[in-house]
C-alpha cells in the first residue's frame, strides 16, 4: 500500500527512487529516506522545535536479495521543545529528548518499501503488515 508520508512546510523533501537497487545505493537511498522521514515527523506533529537534529546514522544491516536488496537503518534523534518559562522568570525552558529511529527498506527495481522495526524484531518490509510503498522508479526510466 503506498504510504501517507509525513510533510512539514520547512521539512525536507523525500529523496527519490534510487536508478541502481545495489545494496550500497538501497543503504544510501534508506539513511536518507529516513532522515526525511523523522524530521517530517517531527516538524508536522510537534510544531516548531528550538533544534532537530540527526545525531548518528547507522546501516544496521543490508544484504542482495532477489531484484533487489534490503537495508535495516538506525538513526539516533535529538530534538528541543520550548515549554514557556519555568517558575515565573524570563527565561525560558527547552525540554529535550532524544530517540532512536529503526526501519527496514527493501529496494527494488521499481518501488522502494518501508516498515518500521517494532521491538527487537526486523521486519522484511516485502511482506510485513506495517509496510509502506514510499518511492517508485520513474517510468521513463529503462529497467
Amino acid at each position: 500500500m503506498a504510504a501517507s508520508l509525513p510533510a512539514a512546510d520547512d521539512g525536507p523533501s523525500y529523496p527519490k527512487h534510487p536508478e541502481s537497487t545495489a545494496v550500497s545505493a538501497a543503504e544510501t537511498f534508506a539513511l536518507n529516506f529516513e532522515a526525511a522521514y523523522q524530521r517530517n515527523d517531527v516538524l508536522s506533529s510537534n510544531g516548531d522545535p528550538t533544534y532537530l537534529t540527526v545525531k548518528s546514522r547507522t546501516v544496521e544491516r543490508s544484504e542482495s536479495r532477489e531484484n533487489g536488496a534490503l537495508a535495516a537503518v538506525r538513526l539516533d534523534m535529538g530534538c528541543g521543545f520550548p515549554e514557556g518559562d519555568e517558575g515565573g522568570t524570563e527565561t525560558p525552558v527547552t525540554v529535550h529528548a532524544d530517540y532512536a529511529a529503526h526501519a527496514t527498506y527493501f529496494v527494488g527495481p521499481t518501488r522502494a518499501v518501508r516498515a518500521e522495526r517494532e521491538g527487537s524484531e526486523r521486519a522484511d518490509p516485502r511482506t510485513a503488515a506495517n509496510a509502506d510503498v514510499v518511492a517508485c522508479a520513474d517510468p521513463e526510466t529503462p529497467s
